[in-house]
């Protein structure tokens, strides 16, 4: 796909130059410029967060889209649909250390992921994945897998 549109796009330059031969020092420099552009578009094509709407985090489950889920018992559920990545580890343990992602509710830890099956879907009006290092600067040390933070109906914004 790139090729094709880097040569599509090289033709274009070069039919606007009114570049008529493949010798010369201009048809060289229209050559390298097209690929550069198709380079550069491409990187930022890549970069431009997929299919997300505008203002949505993708580390972040609002109320919106626990309301478009449908029925869900728990939060547990909730979260594995979907972001069954925020619930597995990431990175290391030691042997004498070892941990799970941590789970706040309202700026308290509670636990690891198994407490949110005691979160009814109903009172939640946010879940949010912090990263290890977000989680760390927020909670301090000790939350080498991340954070999965739920925000409370009923609680005000903290």
């Amino acid at each position: 796909m790139v090729v094709l549109v880097t040569a599509s796009l090289t033709a274009m330059l070069l039919y606007s130059a009114g570049v008529t031969s493949c010798d010369s020092s201009r048809y060289r420099t229209l050559l390298r410029l097209g690929t550069i552009l198709c380079i550069v578009g491409g990187i930022l094509a890549a970069c431009g967060g997929g299919n997300q709407l505008s203002g949505e985090s993708p580390d972040k489950i609002t109320e919106e889209e626990i309301q478009e889920i449908g029925t869900v018992s728990n939060a547990y559920i909730l979260v594995e649909r979907l972001h069954p990545d925020w619930l597995q580890k990431r990175g290391t343990d030691s042997f004498t250390n070892q941990s799970t992602v941590g789970v706040y509710v309202e700026g308290s830890r509670r636990g690891g992921p198994n407490v949110l099956r005691q979160i009814s879907v109903m009172n939640v009006k946010s879940i949010e994945h912090l990263s290890s290092s977000e989680a760390t600067l927020r909670y301090g040390s000790g939350h080498p897998h991340g954070v999965v933070r739920v925000q409370l109906k009923s609680s005000t914004s903290r």
